[in-house]
């Protein structure tokens, strides 16, 4: 709450739903949203903040997430690498997937906010 706030963000909102993610060699998550109404969470438990220089960014993608963002009518593509104590928030209904994984292990945990007006 407080990095919402810091922002310029000032809402109120309450835990609804929580949930962890293990991937195996090759998972992924199709893209999808959640709740219009809800702030969603992603902390990592896994992943390398350093990734090697000469490897490919193509190859470093792998298992990222992506998200479509929008800044007026232009729809925007962001990804976000994973590594251990990376906390991403975003708006539930912000379309966004996970890229195939390939480096184990891959963990996560999520968490849905329902916002109150």
């Amino acid at each position: 709450k407080r990095r919402l706030k810091r922002n310029k963000i000032d809402l109120n909102f309450v835990p609804t739903i929580s949930w962890s993610m293990e991937y195996g060699v090759g998972g992924w998550q199709s893209m999808h949203t959640h709740d219009s109404d809800c702030v969603t969470q992603i902390f990592y438990l896994d992943g390398e903040i350093n990734r090697d220089p000469n490897i490919s960014a193509k190859v470093n993608a792998w298992g990222s997430m992506y998200a479509f963002l929008t800044k007026g009518d232009k729809p925007i593509y962001k990804s976000f690498s994973s590594w251990a104590g990376r906390c991403i928030i975003l708006r539930g209904d912000i379309f966004h997937g996970v890229y195939p994984i390939k480096t184990l292990p891959r963990r996560t945990i999520i968490m849905d906010y329902k916002v109150i007006r």
